[in-house]
């Protein structure tokens, strides 16, 4: 019953915003629905840790900056519910998973199973849904990652005020 819905959201999400089913999930490269407000919100955080800070050299500078709260989890819908569904079957994540989202999907999965006690007449995405659009308590990303998406918002930035 699960996956049946799960077919559906992507048929639904197929209908009303013209993309091929197999696109729905993430894929090295792929682009989220979210990245500019992600970017945002990312963006944000890093100017209140350098007016906490007297340089971005500090070697826990972005450390602090990925560490900062979310308005949500920066995982789509599907996606989460996709390795949530795996992970309640007791199937481990890849390997390929890199930490950071490994924990996330440990948080969200820990949450929904909260949220599924309290609401056990729902189906399973509606917990991964209140879940995912739920405040997160980091971006999940690593202090690397968070600095070369920095630079780019940065430069993209300078790009649009020139012209």
């Amino acid at each position: 019953m699960f996956w049946k819905y799960i077919a559906k959201l992507l048929i639904l999400q197929s209908k009303n915003k013209n993309i091929q089913n197999n696109n729905a999930m993430k894929h090295i490269g792929s682009q989220s629905d979210f990245k500019e407000h992600r970017d945002n919100e990312l963006h944000k955080a890093f100017a209140r840790q350098l007016k906490n800070t007297a340089t971005t050299d500090d070697k826990n500078f972005y450390t602090n900056v990925v560490k900062t709260p979310c308005s949500r989890f920066w995982v789509s819908e599907l996606r989460a519910a996709e390795v949530v569904g795996r992970m309640r079957k007791g199937r481990p994540l890849s390997a390929t998973v890199l930490p950071e989202k490994r924990r996330m999907y440990q948080e969200i999965n820990t949450r929904v199973e909260a949220w599924m006690e309290e609401n056990p007449d729902q189906p399973l995405i509606r917990g991964v849904e209140a879940v995912v659009w739920g405040a997160a308590p980091e971006f999940y990303m690593s202090p690397e990652t968070a600095r070369k998406n920095i630079r780019r918002i940065l430069a993209e930035a300078r790009e649009r005020r020139k012209g």
